[in-house]
């Protein structure tokens, strides 16, 4: 009688993609349309059908949100566009092309906007609170000339004659703005970013928005995004004109 070898008894482990799975789950918790149930993956499938004009079974849909199977490169992109996030950032989980010394350096950099800004604030008559809760994702609260304020200070990523803004997967009823630095303490700009401009030129990328700011000309003063030039705070008047 054959004996049967431990070789024989061991099955291939199965290997979970639990990466991806936060990932496509991110996606669709943060899309307007997609079901939170189990209702999300017949909206997958129908909408990948309505579009795109291919069918998949609940089976394989099933085994994406389970991890044991992952899209194949052509279906991974007709998923991120279902789901109207990046591509790169759904397959890889990559964020903003910036080394890790410009990661840490930015780090830095962003704890540093939040404080100047709330400082810049303060010393001009204005009241702040700090957010202490960390899923929130306003920096801080203020109260300006009476008005009540969720601030978003987002530093930015200098990128040659663009500025690259990480901003929240939600940027409504925020005041989003935009901190730009320079050589000189004096020369640090500060502009809003409307969630109009946010929505129509933003990047979603899961967890989070990115959008690019083109810099003005060499002594050209600005900041635009499509052609649509963003509004400068100088004082804390600026704030309560066309506030996001």
């Amino acid at each position: 009688m054959r004996k049967e070898s431990e070789s024989d008894t061991i099955k291939p482990r199965r290997i979970i993609d639990k990466a991806f799975v936060r990932r496509l789950e991110t996606a669709c918790e943060n899309h307007a349309h997609c079901p939170n149930d189990y209702g999300k993956q017949k909206w997958i499938r129908e909408q990948i059908q309505k579009k795109h004009g291919i069918r998949f079974s609940p089976e394989a849909v099933s085994k994406w949100f389970l991890g044991t199977s992952r899209p194949t490169i052509k279906t991974m992109g007709l998923l991120a566009s279902i789901l109207e996030v990046d591509e790169a950032w759904l397959t890889l989980g990559k964020t903003p092309d910036i080394t890790p010394t410009e990661k840490k350096r930015h780090t830095l950099w962003s704890d540093g906007s939040v404080n100047l800004l709330a400082g810049m604030i303060m010393l001009n008559g204005g009241q702040i609170a700090f957010n202490e809760d960390e899923e929130q994702e306003v920096d801080f609260f203020s109260i300006i000339h009476g008005k009540h304020y969720s601030i978003k200070a987002a530093a930015g990523i200098q990128q040659d004659d663009k500025v690259l803004f990480v901003l929240p997967k939600n940027p409504d009823r925020l005041l989003n703005l935009g901190i730009i630095g320079s050589d000189t303490f004096t020369g640090v700009n500060v502009i809003k970013l409307p969630t109009d401009i946010i929505h129509k030129y933003g990047r979603r990328r899961g967890t989070h928005t990115e959008l690019v700011v083109d810099r003005g000309a060499p002594g050209v003063a600005g900041f635009s995004v499509g052609g649509q030039k963003l509004p400068i705070v100088r004082s804390l008047s600026d704030f309560e004109n066309g506030t996001a």
